[in-house]
């Protein structure tokens, strides 16, 4: 289960990558600000591990099951909180295998320090992961989000790199 929470969920709760540079928009923090329920997380993605010269490599779709319990609070302009519990379908494909399961996390969450320039957000976590979210739409009650995370860990003896992109759409709660 750890594998499965470093695999999928882990870009969840550490963050998020901007997808197009080139897309600036400027939003006031104040819109920004508050709790947005999290209404759908769609997501690919590829882990990479290596390990006495050979390479493995799974690739991965994510989609949220309805109805989640999962939220985003930006706490201030600087510190944002993510927490909840969701299910989602996870299809991975390993050696020409596909399997697809329902996953579900309980309990999930995380509090920490992000950094915004105009539209786009970013978090570091102490465990090498790289988040940057662009913010695509904002609203009164609408935010979507658009992301590319990375992540790179080196577990007994073997370097694993995790690449992700995706799309949060959430509606305002408070």
């Amino acid at each position: 289960m750890r594998f499965f929470f470093l695999l999928f969920f882990a870009p969840l709760l550490l963050g998020l990558t901007s997808c197009d540079p080139g897309q600036e928009t400027t939003v006031g923090d104040d819109l920004l600000l508050g709790t947005w329920h999290l209404e759908s997380y769609t997501a690919t993605g590829s882990t990479v591990s290596s390990y006495q010269g050979m390479e493995y490599r799974a690739d991965y779709t994510l989609q949220t099951i309805q109805p989640t319990e999962y939220s985003f609070v930006f706490l201030s302009a600087t510190e944002l909180r993510a927490e909840g519990s969701m299910t989602q379908s996870v299809t991975t494909t390993f050696n020409g295998q596909t399997s697809t399961e329902e996953v579900s996390v309980s309990g999930a969450s995380m509090t920490g320090p992000y950094e915004r320039v105009g539209s786009r957000i970013e978090i570091r976590n102490n465990q090498g992961g790289t988040s940057l979210l662009q913010i695509v739409a904002l609203d009164e009650t609408d935010l979507v989000l658009d992301f590319v995370y990375t992540h790179e860990i080196e577990a007994n003896g073997a370097p694993q790199r995790q690449e992700q992109t995706g799309t949060y759409i959430l509606t305002r709660i408070n």
